[in-house]
């Protein structure tokens, strides 16, 4: 272990930086996802699993507090795991993610932050980002100094920025795939029931965490148990199936609801889409995966370093050509195929390629989110590629070194310059900023939906008053005697409906002359009526 005590040091180290990197880009988020306020609402509201559940929700006037209540622990309840398994069963998700956000809210009574979510992801990152450097050196023992570089080029990568400052479970979800993983790489190397053992929780936690870790854990069993099967160990059979389905099974026991959430509503309508959508979802999930993590030029990338790899085929072949052998009889005399380490990484390749597959073709939203948790694997898979053409390489290592560590710089700091932070949503600052000259003004919010208050809640917090009503209703809105003669009205207005006649409609109703425009949101446009 000494070979590696100054490697882990540097290890050390380079997660530091990429921890301060972490922070850095979580002071840059400034608004959020519709699902991360539903991560905060189901986590803390008090059986609420929606700001709607009420059913005081349309044609009343709200304060600041009310979707403050919906987002903040309060302190008379707080560490009430109860409801949030309430809230869950109501949802679509399994509920340990909401478990681990609300203890660290509960520590917060009453307040509202960002960091709450973020540093869970940064925790979660740092496990993953140490279990892939495990994962690696298992896979390369002959060299000490390719997890490092592995581990420094995702960890900086936009791809796992992404992941952290989106305050969801997709970070807990990376770690426990890559964990998962990492025991079956494992058991490969050697048994162990105590590995089983460990095998059984990590199944229970990635079941209760996301449904889509059975489809990555899918592929991973499906290749262990065939060597199993074909190596006659039956004892590790009956082991292995009371360790993972068992697990499932007690999952299931433990939340019944995800059965429900598995076989209907999303899950049911997963299938239904359609052959074109589904090569055009190909596509565009391909394009996350070049962005983020290859700054945009994957097929490029690829393309030049499988020019290099025939290059170096095609010139060994002569050379054997000259020598009057064959390739065949030179792999036969001078390489010693290791089946273990071939068997690893058919492992990795067959669950990254079939989990991209099945969850690009079932998924009905289209999202990075939902491959975030392979990165890791298509980023090993890369550097098995280049570290198989160095081991090749004679006379011209050090310049293809060279070469690797200028294109792995270039392609992330160009992923940084392409926009392919996806969660961090500049601007809004600059429109609470301009908002706030208004926050003494009443608000009528109009939209047909619930889900848009989600999106404009950081804005209607400034205010002291809104009102939430349907299109439908704004004619006949009862806003209160005390209300009728309001000389300026702050009017939101969703974006896809026609805002002249709402506008027209309110004004007559309060005797306003006329509307000027103020900015428009993620979701509304906003007006100021006088």
């Amino acid at each position: 272990m000494k070979r590696y005590l100054k490697i882990e040091c540097i290890f050390i180290v380079i997660l530091m930086l990429q921890i301060a990197n972490f922070i850095f880009w979580g002071y840059q988020k400034e608004g959020y996802h519709i699902d991360e306020i539903y991560s905060y609402g189901l986590s803390n509201s008090y059986y609420r699993p929606y700001v709607d559940s009420n059913n005081e929700h349309w044609n009343v006037w709200h304060n600041e507090d009310y979707f403050k209540q919906y987002v903040e622990v309060q302190a008379d309840h707080r560490f009430a795991y109860d409801s949030v398994y309430y809230n869950q069963t109501c949802d679509v998700h399994p509920p340990v993610y909401y478990f681990i956000l609300h203890t660290v809210c509960s520590f917060f009574p009453n307040q509202f932050s960002k960091w709450f979510g973020i540093s869970i992801n940064i925790v979660f990152m740092v496990a993953a980002l140490t279990i892939l450097y495990y994962i690696s050196r298992l896979l390369w023992k002959e060299n000490k100094w390719l997890p490092i570089i592995i581990c420094l080029f995702y960890g900086f990568s936009p791809g796992a920025v992404n992941n952290v400052i989106y305050i969801r479970m997709y970070v807990i979800l990376e770690f426990i795939t890559l964990l998962y993983l990492y025991m079956h790489l494992q058991l490969m190397e050697k048994y162990s029931t105590k590995k089983y053992i460990i095998l059984f929780g990590i199944t229970l936690l990635g079941t209760l965490t996301h449904y889509y870790f059975l489809v990555f854990a899918f592929f991973v069993s499906v290749v262990y148990f065939i060597t199993l099967i074909w190596d006659r160990y039956w004892k590790r059979i009956v082991h292995y199936l009371i360790a993972v389905p068992g697990a499932i099974g007690l999952a299931v026991c433990i939340y019944p609801s995800a059965l429900a959430h598995i076989f209907s509503g999303r899950g049911r309508s997963a299938g239904n889409i359609l052959d074109t959508e589904y090569k055009e979802k190909l596509i565009e999930f391909y394009l996350y995966i070049s962005r983020q993590l290859f700054g945009g030029y994957l097929k490029y990338i690829l393309c030049f370093y499988i020019f290099i790899a025939i290059v170096i085929f095609i010139v060994h072949a002569i050379s054997l050509k000259r020598k009057n052998e064959t390739i065949v009889l030179q792999i036969e005399g001078k390489y010693e195929i290791n089946c273990k380490l071939l068997i690893q990484f058919t492992c990795i390749f067959i669950t990254a390629i079939m989990y991209y597959l099945i969850v690009v073709k079932v998924t009905t939203i289209r999202a990075d989110r939902y491959i975030f948790n392979i990165y890791p694997l298509i980023v090993l898979l890369f550097f098995e590629l280049l570290w198989l053409i160095y081991k090749k390489l004679n006379r011209i290592k050090t310049p293809y070194l060279i070469i690797n560590m200028l294109i792995l710089a270039a392609v992330t700091y160009r992923g940084y310059n392409q926009e392919s932070l996806e969660y961090w949503y500049k601007g809004y600052h600059e429109m609470q900023t301009e908002l706030s000259k208004y926050q003494q003004d009443k608000v009528i919010y109009v939209t047909p939906y619930n889900f848009t208050i989600y999106r404009d809640w950081q804005f209607l917090s400034q205010t002291g008053n809104y009102y939430i009503v349907a299109p439908e209703d704004v004619g006949h809105m009862d806003l209160g005697e005390e209300n009728n003669n309001l000389e300026h009205i702050i009017v939101y207005v969703y974006k896809d409906l026609d805002a002249q006649d709402i506008l027209n409609t309110i004004e007559k109703k309060l005797n306003l002359t006329d509307s000027d425009f103020v900015l428009e949101t993620y979701q509304s446009n906003v007006f100021y009526c006088y």
